[in-house]
């Protein structure tokens, strides 16, 4: 039997001992219906890939990171529910930590080993449920991406769930393209799902974390236009 969870004192607590559905009201999927019309008058959406979602067991989401509408975008694009490692930071800002934490996403400390996010994202994952990781910490200021941080790798190689990659094209485009009355074009795509065990004698070791996190985010990066792909344009997914 696995320990007791411990979560941030901010984070929600329900969660981890009610399965999806047990509720009588679900802030998450109230959330996901408003979104569908919210998008549908904010942006022109184009979700492609959709089908390659497996429709039930463990899965990790690893996207790439544009705004702040990134994570309600991924849910209201996919057909099952996802659990967001989010920055502690959201947490604790009034209105938006409220919203956080009744999407049912879970703290993570940045700049830290965070053990406890790794443990929540873990039990998510044994519990069969989706997590949504942007290994990239934060958003890009300029649209392509960043350095990615190697608590993602860590949670993969530990998780032994599938992995899908998902890429996010325009969503830094959506408040801009409102001042012109107009709506922005905007590309959700999920990519081939894959594994990480068939990649020989992967250890917990640090070269080996800048492997998988490479590897994924190229993964990521492949689904881009170029000029989004940033600092991993010449990075080449290892076959998994």
């Amino acid at each position: 039997m696995s320990a007791p969870i411990v979560v941030h004192p901010l984070a929600p607590r329900r969660f981890w001992q009610v399965r999806p559905g047990v509720r009588l009201f679900s802030f998450y999927t109230f959330s996901v219906v408003t979104l569908r019309l919210l998008f549908a008058m904010l942006c022109d959406l184009r979700i492609v890939g959709r089908e390659r979602i497996p429709q039930d067991g463990p899965l990790i989401l690893v996207s790439n990171h544009i705004h702040f509408v990134d994570p309600p975008l991924i849910g209201r694009a996919l057909p099952r529910k996802v659990l967001f490692m989010a920055k502690s930071e959201l947490f604790e800002i009034p209105v938006l930590g409220w919203i956080v934490r009744h999407f049912d996403a879970f703290p993570v400390r940045r700049g830290t080993a965070d053990r406890q996010a790794l443990r929540n994202a873990l039990d998510a994952l044994r519990m069969g449920h989706v997590i949504g990781l942007f290994p990239e910490g934060t958003r890009s200021r300029t649209g392509a991406m960043r350095p990615a941080h190697a608590g993602a790798a860590l949670v993969a190689l530990r998780g032994n769930a599938t992995i899908v990659p998902v890429a996010i094209d325009g969503t830094d485009q959506i408040f801009s393209a409102l001042k012109s009355l107009r709506r922005a074009r905007v590309t959700v795509t999920f990519g081939e799902p894959f594994r990480l065990e068939d990649i020989d004698g992967l250890r917990e070791q640090r070269g080996d974390l800048d492997t998988v996190l490479g590897s994924m985010m190229a993964r990521v990066a492949a689904l881009l236009p170029p000029w989004r792909r940033g600092v991993f344009a010449d990075w080449q997914a290892t076959a998994a």
